[in-house]
C-alpha cells in the first residue's frame, strides 16, 4: 500500500508541474539563425527551435529552422524554460519585401 501511495504521489507531482508550464505567443522579426545550436534570435531574444518544429503555413515537412532567413516575420508559440525559451510551433508570415535605400535608387 505504501508503494502505491508513493507512486500516486509521484504521478500527481509530475502532472501538476507539467500543468503549470508557462507558455508564450508572439510575432517578431528573425535577426539571426544558428543552425549548429538550433537557436533563432527574434527581437534581441534567443529561442531554442527544435528540428521537430515545422512551418505551419507550409506544406513542407522539413524543419522550420532550415526555411528561416534574416528579416522573416514569424509567429511563435512556445514554452518558458531555462536557459532559453523553447519554440513549440512556428509560422512564417507572408510579407512584402522591404526595400532598402540601395534598392530604391537615388532621386535624380
Amino acid at each position: 500500500m505504501k508503494k502505491l501511495t508513493s507512486l500516486l504521489f509521484a504521478a500527481l507531482t509530475i502532472y501538476s508541474v507539467s500543468a503549470l508550464a508557462e507558455s508564450f505567443e508572439m510575432n517578431g522579426v528573425i535577426q539571426s539563425v544558428d543552425l549548429a545550436r538550433s537557436v533563432i534570435t527574434i527581437d534581441d531574444a534567443d529561442y531554442l527551435l527544435p528540428n521537430r518544429v515545422t512551418d505551419s503555413n507550409s506544406n513542407a515537412k522539413s524543419p522550420a529552422i532550415y526555411q528561416l532567413e534574416e528579416g522573416a516575420i514569424v509567429r511563435i508559440v512556445g514554452t518558458v524554460s531555462s536557459p532559453m525559451n523553447q519554440v513549440d510551433a512556428l509560422a512564417i508570415l507572408p510579407h512584402d519585401p522591404v526595400e532598402t535605400g540601395a534598392a530604391q535608387g537615388t532621386p535624380q
